[in-house]
């Protein structure tokens, strides 16, 4: 077991769990993002028509330049299925891979995607195991993105409709919010506004 406890651990590399990893890194927290599939189900899609400043492109070419903005700000990524997450007490999870890689962590956002897809709903027995509350095979999040079991949030299509509308617009702006939502816990403060390479900390405190 890795002795180092994160402070986020994202379970899922889609659209989401990618942007996640990305502001995560902005936001400076240590994060590492984990899924058996980098870009998820969004690179079979032939073609994207409705996300602001694209007029047509291929899922798999939106998923390459999103890596490639992964990969400039050095985030951490292990591509590896969750097998495993044990919330221990009084805080703090435990992940484990499939390649028997073990993780600790303040934080666990699932960006696993719409588990009704997957083959045998291994997301839906991941989380059910854990207690978190399902609809449909869907996660139920508050206005904060954080699931009925502290400190586990969720962001993209695994979350309960209309929150999510498995839209690539919906996975990413949840994936910010959510990750801001965590950082906002973890430090008890705004996250900054990111200006280029600039970070302006916000006069709000949360």
């Amino acid at each position: 077991m890795d002795s180092t406890v994160l402070d986020l651990v994202i379970v899922g590399l889609g659209p989401a769990g990618l942007t996640a990893s990305l502001y995560a890194k902005m936001y400076g927290l240590q994060a590492i993002g984990v899924g058996d599939v980098v870009g998820g189900k969004l690179i079979s899609a032939p073609l994207i028509v409705d996300y602001p400043s694209q007029t047509g492109i291929k899922g798999i070419d939106f998923i390459a330049a999103l890596l490639s903005q992964v990969k400039e700000q050095a985030c951490e990524l292990l591509v590896d299925d969750v097998i495993q997450i044990i919330k221990l007490d009084p805080q703090g999870f435990e992940i484990y891979t499939k390649s028997q890689k073990a993780l600790q962590a303040k934080n666990v956002l699932i960006a696993s995607g719409n588990s009704n897809k997957q083959y045998l709903n291994r997301a839906r027995k991941l989380l059910t195991h854990l207690g978190v509350n399902l609809v449909n095979g869907f996660i139920v999040v508050n206005d904060r993105f954080e699931s009925s079991v502290s400190n586990i949030f969720s962001a993209g299509d695994c979350i309960q409709y209309p929150r999510s509308l498995e839209q690539l617009t919906t996975a990413v702006t949840s994936a910010i919010q959510a990750t801001a939502c965590i950082y906002e816990k973890l430090k008890q403060a705004k996250p900054p506004i990111l200006w280029g390479k600039t970070k302006i900390p916000r006069i709000v405190k949360v």
